[in-house]
């Protein structure tokens, strides 16, 4: 059986998977087919599921060639593959039987404390203020090309620092604020300790959704450095609200909605400078950009704000993610190790 115009099918009749979604659909399902072919399989079975997860990733094999999270990542577009089909009585379910591997109930990665999230923030500003200072080394300060960089660093400065502070004070995803609009920022009733108040909320494309339904809430030192940000680029100009709320200053990305990508390295070399990253492990995989969502729900509940109201601001579909947060916190208050003293060295 020819699988391949069948995928075609579920991705074009799944109008509620972002497009991001659908690539990343296309290509997992794609290996199994391959896999399928490669083992002249033409009518698979869940025998067959199964030794496509085992060669995904198996607890046997020291070998592994994926994380157990990585092979669930290519099972969980599989099964609703199948789901798709069966319902529509073009192929059984052969998956529905087929259980995800067992993930440990951890964040991959950690959060900042507080004076590691103030020092990041500083630290963009300096980064920005060095690149200046070598460079007025090297470049005539009184021309023109100066004049150029000196506005595109500053463009950049104001930018980087924004995004740091909305997701330190919002949870956001990276993706999330690249894809948002200047027209997103609008105004919101909230109430807060039994007063009303209408507030600046940024409107999201949230993880999966293809619409701009959910919303996080702006403090005047998210919303102001914004809007500082926004005066900066638009000076002179007309600001056009469907513009990108972010965007690249540089040559051949400018005015060009900003790219997930490169400022997720930019921001890995933030912690690098500002030394939360130690510069003999520099290749850490536990700090990145994401760290930033897990540092807003890590100091939203050692600020006592109830676990449900950090799960609205975090947008999870099911308390028991957001309580992932609360795991170890007990533990670093007043460990039994540090009361264990038997005297002497």
């Amino acid at each position: 059986m020819n699988f391949n115009p069948l995928l075609q099918k579920y991705l074009s009749d799944n109008t509620k998977l972002a497009t991001t979604t659908k690539k990343d659909y296309e290509n997992k399902i794609s290996r199994f087919l391959s896999w399928l072919e490669e083992n002249k399989i033409k009518e698979p079975r869940k025998e067959h599921v199964t030794a496509f997860q085992k060669a995904l990733f198996s607890r046997e094999n020291k070998k592994n060639l994926m994380s157990p999270a990585s092979a669930n990542s290519y099972l969980v577009p599989i099964k609703r593959f199948f789901v798709y089909m069966d319902k529509n009585d073009i192929y059984p379910n052969v998956a529905s039987s087929i259980e995800l591997e067992k993930v440990e109930k951890k964040h991959r990665k950690d959060p900042l404390d507080i004076d590691e999230a103030r020092n990041l923030l500083q630290s963009i500003g300096e980064y920005y203020d060095e690149l200046a200072l070598a460079k007025s080394k090297v470049i005539d300060t009184t021309s023109r090309d100066w004049l150029q960089l000196e506005n595109m660093w500053g463009e950049c400065k104001c930018r980087d620092f924004a995004i740091g502070q909305l997701a330190i004070h919002t949870g956001l995803r990276l993706i999330e604020i690249t894809r948002a609009n200047i027209e997103d920022i609008r105004i919101q009733k909230v109430r807060i300790e039994e007063k009303q108040f209408k507030k600046h909320c940024l409107y999201i494309q949230g993880k999966g959704r293809t619409t701009k339904d959910e919303f996080v809430y702006l403090q005047e030192h998210v919303y102001n450095p914004i809007m500082d940000y926004l005066r900066i680029r638009y000076e002179g100009k007309k600001q056009i609200l469907s513009d990108p709320l972010f965007v690249g200053a540089g040559k051949g990305s400018k005015g060009k909605r900003l790219n997930a990508q490169t400022t997720s390295k930019f921001f890995k070399k933030i912690l690098r400078n500002s030394g939360i990253i130690n510069a003999k492990d520099d290749n850490d995989k536990r700090l990145s950009f994401h760290s930033l969502r897990h540092t807003a729900a890590t100091l939203a509940l050692e600020m006592d704000v109830p676990l449900e109201k950090v799960r609205q601001m975090l947008r999870h579909a099911n308390i028991s993610t957001t309580e992932i947060y609360t795991n170890g916190m007990e533990r670093k208050i007043d460990p039994a190790e540090f009361g264990i003293n038997l005297g002497g060295n």
